[in-house]
């Protein structure tokens, strides 16, 4: 079953790395394999994979089925942590730097900003330049770089903490 299920790897390539991990390979082939006799009408694997060959919608539809299902959506996501993971480990030094550097300039920069931000409208009210889509447009801007920097710092904890920590726990609770 599994040769066959390979066929069909052409049709959604960006879940070969499924396949060729040590975790749950049997029940991901299974799940692509449904999925395609599923989209098909066909009971073979084999016979799937012919019909989609030869017909592009259904291709189409059977890759899009195959990346909107949420289990293969989580085993994507698994895999990805444990790649990231995995390559942190050889390549520690440079991420290290990054994310240090993140979080200690970020909040440095987002305060400079939130002073900008008074300042400008001290600024307009003082000079009496009631022009308050200038205010309005400065505002917004500074605003969105500070939800950016405000957002790297997250992904850095995130990266360091809580997908680990989350990882962690998430294979503790789930049965093998």
């Amino acid at each position: 079953m599994s040769l066959l299920a390979l066929g069909l790897l052409k049709f959604v390539p960006d879940v070969i790395d499924l396949f060729s991990s040590k975790n749950k390979k049997k029940e991901t082939i299974e799940l692509v394999s449904n999925i395609a006799k599923e989209i098909t009408g066909e009971s073979s694997v084999d016979d799937a994979e012919r019909i989609l060959s030869n017909n592009p919608e259904l291709a189409y539809e059977f890759k899009m089925a195959v990346m909107e299902n949420e289990t293969i959506l989580e085993r994507m996501d698994e895999e990805s942590r444990e790649r990231a993971s995995s390559q942190y480990k050889v390549h520690n030094v440079q991420a290290d730097k990054i994310a240090e550097s993140i979080m200690s300039k970020n909040l440095v920069i987002i305060f400079i900003l939130v002073l900008i931000n008074v300042g400008a409208v001290f600024t307009t009210s003082y000079f009496k330049l009631d022009d308050p889509a200038t205010i309005a447009i400065i505002s917004n801007l500074i605003g969105v770089v500070i939800g950016q920097l405000l957002a790297e710092r997250q992904t850095v904890v995130s990266f360091f903490f809580g997908s680990s920590l989350g990882s962690k726990i998430k294979s503790m609770i789930t049965p093998k």
